[in-house]
């Protein structure tokens, strides 16, 4: 069992170092190092906040990477990628990458690439290269950003061949990595998964009603109605032109994200 005298405040995040040895746990203002056999912290890390009006604000530690030779890389509430040296627990290198949050990270198998999920529906990845051709020393370089997401994306993970990303906006996608694979292959497409696969559309048959449902609102309409009765794929004069009854709108910065088909059989 793991038990710790020194957790004074929240877990956000947490991740195990790969030996199974040590725990990164990711908190308010600070990242602690943890001995996993004693529950005893090894090191805190503490994390500087925005700057402006923001400074005044606790920072979030959203996400944590553990790599094999103890780097650490931490995502949080300031927009920050953070590199951090967990031997000595000092701050190797700070990327800004938005005004907003980072989410959810995700290390390759290798460990030479992560990826970072943004609250702008933004994966940035970055690379553990060497700035200069030929030189031995290498750093954590931000490499590309991908823009496929609306909204925030809060899971990741990393293929041999591609980036997986998911989140609010409720899109499953593979955004192949094209140094990793052979172009004009089936590899080499962007796909996305869209969900849910249950149906945005709820129809009350009685009344004539249909429910659609936005990501950020929700109209109801009742059907058109028309003179007579035909057979499938007729043509007939239309009595009633189709009328949108309610529009509902949100009223915070979330989304929609389940309606139960009985809203509607009034």
């Amino acid at each position: 069992h793991f038990v710790s005298c020194d957790l004074l405040g929240r877990i956000i995040s947490l991740c195990w170092h790969p030996s199974g040895t040590l725990i990164a746990a990711g908190m308010m203002d600070m990242i602690k190092i943890f001995d996993a056999e004693s529950g005893r912290a090894t090191h805190r890390l503490l994390v500087e906040r925005g700057v402006g009006a923001s400074k005044s604000r606790e920072v979030v530690v959203w996400s944590i990477a553990f790599l094999s030779d103890h780097t650490i890389i931490s995502g949080d509430s300031a927009g920050k990628v953070q590199v951090w040296d967990g031997l000595t627990g000092t701050l190797v290198r700070t990327h800004l990458v938005t005004k907003w949050d980072v989410l959810a990270l995700s290390s390759s198998q290798d460990e030479s690439s992560v990826v970072a999920g943004t609250s702008e529906g933004t994966v940035v990845q970055f690379q553990f290269l060497s700035s200069n051709v030929g030189q031995q020393d290498k750093e954590w370089v931000r490499t590309r950003t991908f823009k496929n997401h609306s909204h925030d994306v809060r899971g990741l993970a990393q293929t041999d061949t591609a980036v997986v990303s998911g989140g609010m906006d409720t899109q499953l996608v593979v955004r192949p990595l094209l140094d990793k694979v052979e172009k004009n292959t089936q590899e080499s497409a962007l796909r996305k998964i869209a969900f849910p696969h249950r149906s945005l559309v709820c129809c009350a048959k009685k009344t004539g009603l249909l429910l659609f449902q936005f990501p950020d609102h929700l109209e109801l309409w009742r059907l058109g109605e028309s003179n007579g009765h035909g057979s499938p794929g007729d043509s007939l004069p239309v009595k009633r032109k189709p009328e949108k009854l309610i529009q509902l709108k949100r009223k915070v910065c979330t989304n929609v994200v389940y309606l139960n088909r009985s809203a509607i059989t009034l």
